[in-house]
């Protein structure tokens, strides 16, 4: 199954980006960098990329995520990844990619975080 990517804007200036299927080399992770940039262009800083529906991640997937990291961090942004389980979250843990983005069990969690007081 190809990866599919659902947008929701919970909170003012934060996007939700909900991923289903795998994130793999190819088009899946150009799907997700150009939604990436779709969002930073409307305005948006902050990203919660709720993995709960990922079941496949690749090196390139995983690489994506820094990528995206660096796009928003490099607007002043911030990037947070919510549910990521399995494999998936053993995969990510295991390059350390917790160390350079926040992981979070929920989406709700991980928007949390990013409300400004």
């Amino acid at each position: 199954m190809s990866l599919q990517i659902a947008k929701s804007q919970p909170f003012r200036e934060m996007t939700i980006l909900t991923l289903t299927g795998k994130l793999l080399l190819g088009a899946d992770c150009q799907k997700l960098e150009h939604a990436i940039d779709d969002v930073i262009a409307e305005g948006t800083k902050r990203v919660v990329i709720d993995m709960t529906s990922v079941d496949g991640i690749d090196s390139t997937g995983a690489g994506i995520l820094v990528v995206l990291h660096g796009k928003l961090h490099k607007v002043g942004g911030s990037l947070r990844i919510a549910g990521a389980q399995g494999i998936v979250h053993e995969a990510l843990s295991m390059i350390h990619i917790d160390r350079l983005v926040p992981f979070y069990a929920t989406a709700q969690e991980a928007s949390q975080s990013l409300v400004t007081p």
